[in-house]
């Protein structure tokens, strides 16, 4: 698996998120983006809000349909 390194996605500890669960949940429920869990200064997790989840779910599908219709007409 290819390391994610300099990803410039916001660094949590395993530590902080273990201790802190509930106010580190609101505050990504409450910021649209993913976030970084680290263990032993190393990426473990990336963790985002599932609302943040399902927008980027809906884009690839978008991507996937614009893909299939350039693939359909020969571009």
């Amino acid at each position: 698996m290819k390391s994610i390194e300099n990803n410039k996605l916001e660094k949590i500890s395993s530590t902080d998120f273990k201790s802190s669960y509930t106010k580190i949940s609101k505050t990504i429920k409450a910021n649209p983006k993913p976030y970084e869990i680290t263990e032993n200064d190393k990426t473990d997790l990336i963790v985002m809000s599932s609302e943040f989840f399902e927008s980027m779910m809906g884009l690839i599908e978008d991507y996937e349909e614009c893909i299939e219709l350039i693939a359909d007409n020969g571009v």
